[in-house]
């Protein structure tokens, strides 16, 4: 299961003491670090909002609901989990909306 993570700081994050700051951020790289070279982080970027994007592929929900328990800076941070689907897969999944929607318009 292939998911975009998007995850920007809190305000209470800006709140911590500028040391619990750069020890957080420390362990969060670390963490990314970790799951790179176990291949469920394919790859982050830093977005132009201050916000971070990373691929991930996880083995099923619960494993991304371990994996961000993980996470050090869960408690500080907005996390949006976008699912990606390959082209065939939304070809067919297009189709079949469009087909229930053309079942529905004719009753």
């Amino acid at each position: 299961m292939k998911f975009m993570r998007i995850t920007g700081p809190k305000d209470t994050f800006m709140s911590l003491p500028a040391e619990e700051r750069t020890a957080l951020t420390a362990a969060s790289f670390a963490f990314f670090d970790k799951y790179m070279k176990a291949g469920k982080c394919k790859d982050w970027y830093m977005l132009m909002d201050g916000r971070w994007a990373a691929a991930w592929d996880f083995d099923s929900v619960e494993d991304m609901v371990n994996v961000t328990m993980e996470e050090p800076m869960r408690l500080y941070i907005n996390v949006e989990s976008l699912p990606f689907m390959n082209w065939q897969e939304t070809a067919k999944m297009r189709a079949r909306v469009s087909a229930a929607a053309k079942a529905v318009a004719k009753k």
